[in-house]
């Protein structure tokens, strides 16, 4: 019988939710309503999706639209005996789900099933699922973009995603044909600055891994799984009643479970944190994280909760990770830093005092060596005949997509009125916006939004205001009759979802971006302005025009957030958020934006702190008191020093008991300083040099700031001494060509003391960058010329003048071809740098043993070379 084990726990789940909201009440009257007609095997099912999932599924999605998921898991039960077989947690988890993780639910299972059945006809559940996975490259590759995860039909539509989008496409393809799957992430990298997801299927009584529309001819295999072994932590997560026996829980992050699945990536080891009291008594309850330094801010990877006897415990990589304890409703926290190596242990006592500032502190980061658990590799003929289907897909995708655009977008901006505002609309948009917004929904904010076009857009003329200079945000207050954009002072920087606003604002392009504008945040773009404006009376709306910090009162009294079964990442879409009245804090914040501006009340979140604000006279106001920028803080940098934001730097503010990075991304410095205005409070600055073999040396300080106090920090950078740089990594066969056309490997390029490998791209300002440094310091390089070599990729390469005028000088550099079509990819992802970026340049020490690499244009490559040449002994 379908869901025999399972069936007495849905059915409670379910009737708990409608107790809960009350089965009179939308979204559930309407569920209810319908579920009566499903019959049991299908109406089971559908419970089973609507008890496990994040509660804005109920609110953000029609039955239909969950219906699919369940309408194909039942198929699959009665149709593959495969399916069947499988325990009922394994089906629930991971095939009947509809949910990945925090992706738009876009029916789709049917659709991927239709197109896949043949492909997979008598194949076994492995050779299935790498079908699967070359199909899916045939329909998508991989392309950076926002943090709004799309679906996987829209992935499959428009050809591309970021790793998170492809790993959902992927695992809902497999799930479509009845393979389970999930989607594994690695939250944070200890190694590099970066994130990374793929895809464990589940067959033979195991799972396996593969990288996400990335197929080779087995599992097991991906150009990460060296980069995996380097991880601190590596989680899957589920939105289940039941989660399969045997599985690491960490803990829940609201709806989510979260899955500990390191053991099968990297060297491991269980470590244990105590949490006590200033008595030395246990801390029941207290919310332990654990965080690694990445992107320059400390990130948690994972996050649990003490039992009676105070303590928590964790399976983790080999390395460094702070470990930070709080107790919810306790002012302060405790926190130290823990090098898994040496360190199995940590205690923390809480005191209950508030953080104190710290002058700048020194903390050494250690990223986990290079230690693969995985060693499977294809054969030479499973590597030819998958390079093959590879190209083959690469091929086929390309055909597919080339030239493709949104049908919807397409439709929308070929509406016969308002041609102009059509077009700053999706201007304001961002490129992923671009490719799966609908027409009907973009009509729905423009037909409620252009009414108050007339009321903030400025007349022509020369950008003098009259008799007067004025800047934007006099033309919007005062109406002057010869303004435009141009004002004087008048600067905006656009972005996807919002304008920062550094100086004044011009009236007319603050009715584009924070009154026209349909996105607030990374929310799903839904229709709202008209069911806005019909759910409240005539009275509340003049109410909120006249103050709009009432429509936030209004939100926080009819609105309520359900932490334990929510994800701040999913957020409910605005008008459903209103009508249902559930909403996380997120959904909250994006729901007075959204009112805010039905009532054309400019509005946006802060783009700094996503902070609520609206505009009154000249300027954003927040819209709590407590959060208005009454501190100025000055910053400088270090002569010398190049800081990038989330790169290098950041700084964060102590909300509750964890400081939160401000974005300053989109922040100019003038010269040497940058001036922000700050929300009184506790902050603390990190700074971080990230060396080549992944190791960090970074600085960090924490300070407070009063209300209207004035502060001058100067950012700092430590140095790292030349043997903290190298590392020691084996080095994947690989060939090259010399000039007579023979095969020359990697262990006879690199054999022989060190050596110096350059991927040069002629005639490239990256590769021109190297070569004028081999040219600058041309006495060092001469004496050891005959330990370079350079890779080029056709012999009619030589003639570019630089790399000629190169080659005469160092008429003892070694040249060798290479099609770049591989080696780059291999290599690049091998010794952790950017392979998408030439020239790359390698440094052996040893037969096949790379212990230095740099991709693109780096300043002081050249020094770099030489010092390493010089200084380091010969292996």
């Amino acid at each position: 019988m379908f869901l025999q084990n399972s069936q007495r726990k849905i059915e409670e789940e379910f009737l708990k939710l409608t107790e809960k909201f009350g089965a009179d009440r939308e979204p559930l009257k309407t569920i209810c309503e319908k579920l009566d007609g499903c019959g049991r095997e299908l109406g089971l099912a559908m419970k089973y999706l609507y008890v496990t999932a994040p509660y804005s599924d109920l609110v953000n999605y029609s039955f239909e639209e969950i219906q699919d998921f369940a309408s194909h898991g039942l198929f699959l039960y009665n149709t593959l005996e495969r399916v069947k077989e499988l325990p009922e947690e394994m089906f629930l988890n991971y095939i009947l789900d509809h949910r990945v993780n925090e992706e738009e639910v876009l029916p789709c299972r049917s659709f991927f099933w239709n197109e896949l059945k043949d492909r997979i006809e008598g194949k076994n559940a492995k050779d299935a699922a790498i079908e699967v996975n070359y199909w899916c490259a045939e329909e998508a590759t991989y392309h950076s973009g926002d943090d709004r995860t799309l679906p996987a039909l829209t992935v499959y539509r428009r050809g591309y995603g970021r790793c998170g989008e492809e790993s959902v496409f992927l695992v809902n393809a497999l799930r479509s044909v009845g393979i389970p799957a999930r989607q594994v992430y690695v939250p944070r990298w200890s190694h590099c600055d970066d994130n990374h997801a793929w895809v464990e299927l589940w067959c033979d009584g195991k799972w396996y891994f593969t990288g996400a529309c990335e197929p080779l001819m087995i599992l097991n295999k991906g150009w990460f799984t060296n980069a995996s072994s380097r991880a601190m932590m590596v989680h899957s997560r589920l939105f289940d009643l039941f989660p399969a026996e045997g599985e690491d829980v960490i803990g829940k992050e609201g709806a989510a479970v979260m899955l500990n699945q390191t053991a099968r990536y990297a060297r491991v080891k269980t470590v244990s944190v105590k949490v006590t009291d200033k008595e030395g008594a246990a801390v029941k309850g207290a919310q332990v994280q654990f965080l690694v330094l990445n992107m320059g801010e400390y990130f948690p990877i994972a996050k649990a909760e003490t039992d009676e006897k105070g303590t928590v415990s964790l399976v983790t990589g080999l390395g460094s990770v702070r470990v930070l304890a709080f107790l919810p409703g306790m002012e302060g926290f405790a926190q130290a830093d823990l090098d898994t190596r040496a360190q199995d242990e940590i205690s923390l006592t809480l005191t209950g005092e508030a953080v104190e500032a710290e002058d700048w502190r020194a903390v050494d980061v250690i990223a986990p060596v290079d230690t693969p658990v995985n060693p499977d590799m294809p054969t030479p003929e499973q590597k030819a005949e998958g390079t093959r289907r590879l190209n083959e897909a690469n091929k086929i995708r390309k055909e597919k997509k080339e030239n493709w655009a949104n049908p919807e977008l397409t439709a929308f901006l070929a509406g016969e009125d308002e041609k102009e505002l059509r077009q700053e609309m999706v201007d304001v948009l961002s490129e992923k916006d671009h490719t799966d917004c609908v027409c009907s929904v973009l009509e729905e904010h423009l037909e409620y939004g252009k009414q108050y076009a007339k009321e903030f857009k400025m007349k022509s003329g020369t950008g003098k205001c009259g008799k007067k200079e004025m800047n934007g945000a006099d033309c919007f207050t005062q109406g002057a009759e010869n303004a435009n954009a141009e004002c004087s002072n008048y600067k905006a920087e656009k972005s996807a979802a919002y304008t920062r606003v550094t100086g004044a604002e011009s009236g007319y392009n603050l009715y584009i971006n924070f009154i026209l504008n349909p996105r607030v945040e990374d929310e799903l773009l839904r229709p709202y302005r008209k069911g806005i404006l019909s759910f409240f009376t005539e009275e509340q709306k003049a109410a909120f025009r006249a103050n709009p910090a009432e429509i936030w009162n209004y939100i926080q009294a009819h609105i309520t957030a359900y932490p334990d079964n929510e994800r701040e990442t999913v957020m409910e879409t605005p008008y459903e958020c209103l009508v249902s009245g559930i909403g996380t804090e997120r959904s909250q914040k994006v729901l007075f934006v959204a009112i805010a501006r039905t009532l054309g009340i400019p509005a946006r979140l802060n783009p700094d702190n996503k902070v609520m604000e609206y505009w009154v006279k000249d300027q954003f106001v927040p819209v709590l008191k407590q959060q208005e920028g009454g501190a100025v803080l000055t910053l400088k940098k270090e002569a010398d020093a190049v800081w990038n934001y989330y790169q290098n730097w950041t700084m964060g503010r102590l909300v509750g008991n964890e400081f939160v990075s401000l974005n300053l991304t989109g922040r100019s410095w003038k010269g040497d300083t940058l001036e922000l205005a700050l929300i009184p409070g506790t902050y603390r600055i990190i700074t971080t040099n990230r060396l080549p073999n992944g190791n960090q040396f970074a600085w960090e300080k924490t300070f407070t700031i009063e209300e209207g106090g004035q502060r001058e920090e100067t950012l700092r950078l430590r140095e790292a001494q030349l043997g903290d740089m190298l590392e020691r990594i084996s080095l994947p066969e690989f060939e090259a060509k010399d000039s007579a056309g023979n095969t020359v490997t990697c262990a006879e390029l690199t054999k022989g003391g060190k050596k110096i490998l350059m991927w040069l791209e002629e005639s490239r300002e990256p590769t021109e960058h190297i070569l004028n440094e081999m040219l600058e310091h041309a006495e060092k390089f001469h004496e050891f010329e005959n330990s370079i070599s350079f890779m080029i990729r056709t012999p009619e390469a030589k003639q570019d003048p630089l790399l000629a005028k190169v080659l005469k000088m160092f008429p003892n550099v070694s040249i060798y071809y290479d099609s770049f079509e591989e080696n780059i990819e291999l290599l690049g992802r091998r010794m952790y740098v950017d392979p998408d970026k030439l020239p790359l340049i390698l440094v052996t020490n040893g037969e096949s043993v790379g212990i230095y690499a740099t991709s693109g244009y780096n300043v002081g490559t050249g020094d770099m070379l030489i010092r390493i040449m010089e200084e380091v002994p010969e292996v």
